[in-house]
């Protein structure tokens, strides 16, 4: 079964061949074929300009509204929605998984330390922060080596 999903593509292939067809048409009924076909062409230009602005305005976050009109766009649009969402959804669970092992080692005895890339300190617990006397605010981001030798 075929879905309905991202059939954005021919639906603006329609779309484009509308306008251009129908103002060639009136050209030749006027005897202007090429001033017709160019009118055509130069509208569905103009039409694709304003809603790939529309598009980045919206993809910068600088307007809430999606394209409208754009079948291709609005399906980019709809993929990239959806896939913000599930980001935010994936982010907003990892940062509660973080905060039950962050609570799980600080009670920990033992010191308990998390690196960033090359060996900088992310987070530790209380015991480690006693062992190796850590302060928060000016140790945080330093590489390890500067306190274990």
């Amino acid at each position: 079964m075929k879905s309905n999903r991202y059939q954005g593509l021919s639906l603006e292939l329609r779309r484009a061949l509308l306008i251009i067809s129908s103002l060639f048409l009136a050209g030749a009924l006027l005897g202007y074929v090429f001033l017709g076909l160019l009118a055509g062409v130069s509208i569905y230009a103009l039409v694709l300009f304003v809603e790939t602005r529309r598009f980045y305005l919206w993809l910068d976050g600088k307007t809430k509204d999606l394209p409208n009109h754009n079948h291709v766009l609005i399906d980019v649009a709809e993929a990239i929605h959806l896939m913000r969402s599930q980001h935010k959804k994936t982010k907003l669970r990892l940062k509660s998984q973080l905060r039950r092992v962050e609570q799980s080692t600080s009670a920990l005895h033992d010191g308990v330390l998390v690196l960033r890339h090359f060996d900088r300190l992310a987070w530790w617990n209380e015991a480690a922060g006693k062992l190796l006397s850590l302060n928060p605010k000016t140790d945080s981001g330093q590489a390890i080596t500067n306190f274990v030798r």
